[in-house]
């Protein structure tokens, strides 16, 4: 049974993440993988209401202080970021090039190299076919409306999915773990086989499960 630890920026994030692990790889594995969410840890009162937030920062400094234990009591270590908030100077991604907005494979491609950096340089290259790397372009919202409307559009997700929402006179998307637990629940592996390798942050990630 391959067990994958999971890093993120949320617990929001965690609960979508892990459903897309189980449904793309269950098939793989006859139902028999073990999901392990590390950063931030969670237990029966976080699931309840709120959805504490561990932010980037302390995702960054996970990989530098305990990568290492992570990888020591699993198979692969998942280690998701956002980038919208890559400009700020401890997170050091540049957004835009030029008066643009970069390309989503340069986006993801720093961003590892930011992960990379804060692991290590030799525990990278010792362990990187066991790391895997989910950056969200801008927000895990950016994927969730990628996934349900078929939109690729990462500014501002969570607005856009939620005036959607609103004119199918559905219930807005709110930042709790009960929110996210119910529309987690309908992704399924069918649609993201469909987005595996597209020219999307969601796709690259897909892509790389794929590869196990």
């Amino acid at each position: 049974m391959p067990t994958f630890a999971l890093v993120s920026e949320g617990i929001t994030d965690q609960i979508i993440l892990e459903q897309i692990i189980h449904q793309f790889l269950a098939d793989r594995f006859d139902n028999d993988l073990d999901i392990n969410p590390l950063q931030p840890l969670r237990d029966a009162t976080d699931t309840a209401i709120a959805a504490p937030h561990g932010g980037w920062e302390l995702v960054l400094e996970f990989c530098e202080e305990r990568v290492m234990d992570a990888l020591s009591a699993n198979d692969y270590v998942v280690i998701h970021l956002d980038t919208d908030q890559g400009d700020h100077p401890n997170f050091g991604l540049h957004l835009i090039c030029q008066g643009g907005d970069r390309p989503y494979d340069e986006l993801v491609a720093d961003a590892i190299k930011i992960i990379a950096a804060r692991v290590g340089g030799q525990v990278y290259a010792a362990h990187v076919d066991r790391l895997l790397f989910a950056i969200s372009v801008h927000t895990m919202e950016s994927w969730l409306l990628l996934y349900f409307l078929d939109r690729n559009e990462p500014k501002n997700s969570l607005s856009r999915l939620n005036r959607e929402l609103t004119r199918q006179n559905k219930s807005p998307l709110v930042k709790e773990a009960a929110h996210y637990k119910r529309i987690a629940g309908k992704i399924k592996r069918k649609r993201l086989s469909a987005l595996n390798g597209t020219n999307t942050s969601l796709g690259m990630f897909l892509e790389r499960l794929s590869a196990i």
